[in-house]
């Protein structure tokens, strides 16, 4: 399968590259060994063992290989290819303040990572379509009712994409849950078989109270071979920009609910999700204003 997004002011497809095509195509395309499939995605011991592997010196040499092969600029790393000890290092790295500018302007709600966002303007009860795979957003948030109409924001991270994220805007925490669950790819081509990965996987939800945006929920998702979502961020009290965690290794999504009209979303944002397209944007880029 394909998968094609746009870059902010082009309307021309990009196709991206995808670094573990052969398993997900193997996972989600192929009927056959369904009970091993069964085990990969519902069990944490292999993504354990993969989160292992990747920590490990002994991945240190995938590095160098994977900056070429997925396109990745290194100049904008905060340290030198040369100090990680393992793939994971690499894949947690920091980048140099400079290459994320983001406007201080309180009213503009900035994109909480790097990766292709996607945007699901939603009305009262109505199901989530993402790439085929449905949900609700009471089931998103764990029986959550205080989002029942409300939009929704599907940032989708690749192994390629800078890992750490970041709060959106200002605001206070006022509450954080742990779910446990399964570990299926967040890739295009499982969510097009109709599994309901975002609410089946392992999550975290972030419950925000801020003062131009009304009320957000801030969604991690795993995945298959992420070790772990990691918080790094201390006060409740929160600021714009300030670093919120990170995902170890593996594609991973991050989905932001917000009050219905409480945002007024990017057009060529939009239109590029009606039109199919996800849009490839930079943590700290604008991605909505105060609606």
């Amino acid at each position: 399968m394909r998968i094609e997004y746009r870059k902010r002011g082009s309307e021309v497809p990009v196709e991206e590259v995808v670094m573990t095509g052969g398993l997900i195509n193997w996972s989600y395309q192929d009927d056959s060994d369904s009970m091993m499939k069964k085990l990969v995605f519902s069990s944490s011991f292999i993504s354990k063992c993969v989160g292992f592997y990747f920590s490990s010196l002994f991945s240190r040499g995938m590095i160098e290989k994977s900056i070429k092969n997925l396109g990745i600029d290194s100049e904008e790393f905060e340290a030198d290819v040369s100090t990680f000890r393992n793939f994971n290092d690499f894949f947690i790295r920091r980048l140099k303040p400079a290459c994320r500018p983001f406007s201080s302007d309180p009213t503009i709600f900035a994109s909480p990572g790097d990766g292709r966002l996607t945007i699901y303007p939603a009305t009262k009860g109505q199901s989530i379509p993402v790439k085929g795979c449905k949900f609700s957003i009471k089931e998103l948030l764990a029986g959550s009712t205080n989002f029942e109409e409300s939009d929704i924001c599907v940032l989708r991270l690749c192994p390629a994409d800078y890992h750490r994220f970041h709060f959106p805007c200002d605001g206070e925490i006022t509450k954080t849950v742990d779910l446990g669950g399964m570990y299926h790819s967040v890739n295009p081509v499982a969510l097009d078989t109709g599994i309901n990965v975002f609410c089946l996987n392992k999550r975290t939800l972030t419950f925000i109270d801020t003062e131009n945006f009304g009320q957000v929920a801030f969604v991690e998702v795993g995945a298959f071979a992420v070790g772990s979502i990691i918080q790094t961020y201390e006060s409740k009290t929160i600021k714009k920009m300030d670093e919120k965690g990170y995902f170890k290794f593996g594609g991973s999504t991050i989905i932001l609910v917000t009050e219905k009209g409480k945002l007024k979303y990017d057009e060529e944002l939009i239109e590029n999700s009606k039109n199919g397209y996800e849009t490839l944007v930079k943590v700290g880029e604008q991605i909505a204003v105060k609606g």
